[in-house]
């Protein structure tokens, strides 16, 4: 009997998930979770412990099949997603030879202010496609070859994150190209490592380091002996390429053409379309390559998204959110219902520059329009709106590289908010959907799993067994005055260079 059962981990910022498709079913029937710790060894410094983290997707391997009762010899396939960019260096088995660093790195930011100062970066620009910044391999690479040279010495394999997970489970070393293509390590056009780069970065002499590319519905080897024994699988599953996080929440979202663009709502603010033209301009965020051969992924991005609110939550309003969780009640409905009075008339504006902005990655938060008569409510009903005025910022500099379309599909935590989904429409002044599923990100890596098996002959079908629109809001034009409004004080805010930090 044909195998229907497909097995999908996603390694986030915070968190390891795993996750089983039921092809039968169009569905995902069962998903597991484990917190994974930061380490913060310095400032500026974020790092994963990756013995801690296989030990993680191992034991939600384990419980997502003790959950469904499946047998590990049912899955029929495997892919994994992950954070981009960042660093995970391995020796020739696949054991660490340094912390995986975590793209939110700072250490190596003046690497990537020199490379842009002395031009290295617009020489590479044609070839890449992409913006430089400090959480980037490149960058990475040089500060470990200037301050810890030992590291590359003893490093066999240079990886990203779910590339290194793969070579874990089935002892075979590859780099996919969504996640390459993101990395500022590939030529763009020819989908391949290229001398000329390194030789920029200053870096040939790590081309050996570097495994073979594969596509994301290349079969990329099988599940070991070892892993299967470790994680409940059985050994012989084939592990196919999977995709770059963001890549996999478009496709997830039923992007496959140019009539959606998609927006992850989540601790970064990431809005994006495709494109079969590629977009070489200095100011973009990113253009990768997609997972649909010949198509590119046009990327503006920046950590100004839900992490505001969580900053929030956290600081201003822990209290609050300590006494909701010990009642058992949702800190986020509470505060919604709360600032449901308040009413989009407020005057109050937020610009969400808590971790960087989206203009030249230094900046400060601030309210704007603040009085004495406002409150809290007045406050978090601004980081609300900010967050979406901040994905419309992005969204009006993707305008100006090409063709957006009408209709955004949202994905993240702001997704499931039905008042933030409906700010979202109300300040981007557009439809917003959303589609059915939790595991986006899993689901859309799963797709490359279906292709590459053959049980979708192409991301079109996969999209159409699996993909199922949930809500639609449209605009509400009686708003359309008021957010004009603000998003105008908002944006004199961002480009007159006050909030610099």
């Amino acid at each position: 009997m044909e195998k229907r059962y497909y097995l999908g981990l996603d390694n986030g910022g915070t968190m390891t998930k795993a996750a089983i498709l039921d092809m039968a079913e169009g569905a995902i029937i069962a998903s597991a979770g484990q917190k994974t710790a930061m380490i913060i060894p310095a400032p500026g410094r974020t790092e994963k412990d990756l013995e801690a983290l296989w030990r993680a997707n191992l034991d939600m391997i384990r419980k997502v099949l003790a959950d469904t009762g499946i047998a590990g010899d049912a899955i029929a396939g495997i892919a994994l997603t992950g954070t981009g960019n960042g660093l995970y260096l391995a020796d020739a088995d696949g054991h660490p030879t340094y912390n995986g660093i975590v793209s939110t790195d700072t250490r190596a930011d003046t690497y990537a202010a020199e490379c842009r100062k002395s031009g290295r970066h617009n020489k590479n620009l044609p070839k890449t496609m992409k913006s430089i910044w400090g959480g980037q391999p490149p960058m990475l690479l040089q500060w470990l070859r200037d301050n810890e040279p030992d590291v590359l010495r003893r490093t066999r394999h240079i990886f990203l994150l779910k590339d290194l997970l793969r070579f874990r489970l089935t002892g075979e070393a590859f780099l996919e190209k969504t996640e390459m293509s993101g990395a500022h390590l590939l030529n763009q056009e020819t989908g391949l490592p290229d001398e000329d780069i390194l030789r920029n970065f200053d870096l040939l002499d790590i081309v050996d380091k570097l495994p073979p590319l594969r596509d994301s519905s290349d079969c990329c080897g099988h599940v070991t002996p070892t892993a299967a024994a470790a994680s409940g699988l059985a050994a012989g599953i084939p592990v196919f390429g999977g995709t770059m996080d963001i890549t996999a929440c478009a496709i997830a979202s039923g992007v496959v053409d140019q009539s959606l663009d998609s927006a992850i709502g989540g601790t970064w603010s990431i809005n994006q379309y495709i494109s079969r033209t590629p977009v070489i301009e200095p100011e973009l965020f990113m253009d990768s390559l997609y997972c649909m051969p010949g198509w590119h992924l046009i990327s503006d991005a920046s950590p100004t998204g839900a992490g505001n609110l969580e900053w929030f939550l956290g600081g201003l309003l822990a209290d609050q959110a300590r006494q909701c969780a010990e009642t058992g009640r949702s800190i986020y409905e509470y505060r919604e219902a709360r600032i449901a009075a308040t009413g989009p008339e407020s005057p109050v504006v937020f610009v969400p520059f808590i971790f960087s902005n989206h203009t030249n990655g230094t900046g400060s938060a601030a309210f704007l329009g603040l009085r004495a008569v406002h409150g809290l409510d007045h406050m978090i009903r601004a980081v609300y709106e900010g967050v979406c005025f901040s994905h419309r910022y992005h969204f009006e500099r993707l305008r100006r590289f090409g063709d957006v379309a009408e209709t955004i599909r949202l994905t993240g935590g702001a997704a499931k908010s039905a008042m933030w989904l409906q700010m979202f429409a109300d300040i981007l002044g557009r439809p917003v959907e959303t589609v059915h599923g939790d595991e986006l990100g899993i689901m859309g890596t799963l797709m490359t799993a279906l292709v590459g098996s053959g049980a979708c002959r192409d991301y079109g079908e996969a999209v159409g067994r699996l993909v199922r629109v949930k809500e639609r809001v449209e605009p509400n034009p009686a708003l359309k005055e008021i957010y004009e409004a603000k998003y105008a004080l908002y944006k004199d805010a961002v480009e007159s260079g006050l909030l610099r930090a």
